[in-house]
């Protein structure tokens, strides 16, 4: 599901063109051989003191609500080899091993976008709003990025705003089956189960029984008896589906605002504690009083972590 855990996980897969591109310096080349150029360029998160000095941020750390992008061209399918088979089956068979077995093949290059974000307070339980007010968000904070690197796209021409942008992306959008929440420091709460659609489902099985015991003679008695198994089997599974497509709850405090907060503090404790080492009991509780003051855990502006780093 796109919306699970308090994040959206969006899936976005877009084919790239195959017509000649001719860069900014006149050179012609392939659109797949551009992009992978404006891929390999574009600056992603600082995982250095060098890094972070040197002042190239990633474009996705304008928006605090990115916790994670990646783009991937993917050219053709992998190829894991043949499909396996029992090789006695193949033996008894006669299977000829040399015979090629048909291999999937795409007809263009796909761009693939994988982006986790923050939903907004506001539009929590609203996957669509969601992921619209995000897109446009992202557009006007890193709208010449986007452009240069989906411009080797199919249909990305028409895109002149946020607003079109979002439509695009939403075109391209696949849904995403597996998302990976990574906040619960605890098993998340698993789904309450209701006791009335059991008792529901019992009393059908149960009227069943009754009208198999009444109609013990001829076959209408094993006709309800059947269909009231059947009937509380698909209540049973229908019910489990539903609850299972249900979303995890919300980590807490799981925001990108808290979460580089959380890193910031971990870092600076561990240094604390380090510098701390065999300090006269008194003497540490003033140090760290004045840790507190001097790093202020309950604001999650300053001092913090900056979006787009990566350190520890």
């Amino acid at each position: 599901m796109n919306l699970d855990g308090g994040h959206y996980f969006l899936t976005v897969l877009s084919p790239v063109q195959v017509d000649p591109w001719k860069d900014a310096a006149g050179r012609v080349t392939s659109p797949t051989s551009s992009l992978r150029e404006v891929l390999a360029t574009l600056p992603t998160a600082a995982q250095s003191a060098a890094c972070v000095a040197g002042g190239r941020e990633s474009p996705f750390s304008r928006c605090e609500r990115t916790h994670f992008a990646r783009f991937v061209v993917i050219d053709q399918p992998a190829f894991n080899g043949r499909v396996p088979v029992d090789s006695l089956v193949d033996a008894i068979r006669k299977t000829d091993l040399l015979t090629d077995q048909h291999v999937d093949d795409v007809s263009t290059a796909w761009l693939l976008w994988a982006v986790d974000f923050d939903p907004g307070t506001d539009r929590a339980n609203d996957a669509n709003g969601s992921l619209h007010d995000y897109l446009v968000n992202l557009w006007n904070v890193m709208g010449a990025e986007l452009a240069a690197i989906y411009r080797h796209c199919y249909g990305f021409e028409a895109v002149k705003n946020g607003e079109d942008f979002a439509r695009y992306i939403r075109r391209c959008q696949v849904e995403t089956t597996m998302p990976f929440n990574d906040y619960w420091i605890t098993p998340p709460p698993l789904p309450t189960i209701s006791l009335a659609r059991i008792g529901i489902a019992i009393g059908v099985f149960t009227l069943g029984m009754t009208v198999l015991v009444a109609c013990t003679a001829g076959w209408w008695g094993l006709v309800a008896f059947a269909l009231s198994l059947a009937l509380s089997v698909y209540g049973a599974y229908r019910y489990i589906l539903g609850r299972g497509a249900r979303p995890f709850a919300t980590a807490p405090n799981s925001d990108l605002r808290t979460v580089l907060k959380s890193l910031y503090l971990q870092q600076q404790f561990a240094r604390f504690a380090i510098a701390q080492q065999g300090v006269d009991p008194v003497d540490l509780h003033g140090a760290f009083g004045r840790f507190v003051d001097e790093h202020q855990p309950s604001n999650l502006s300053q001092p913090s972590q900056a979006p787009g780093v990566i350190q520890s």
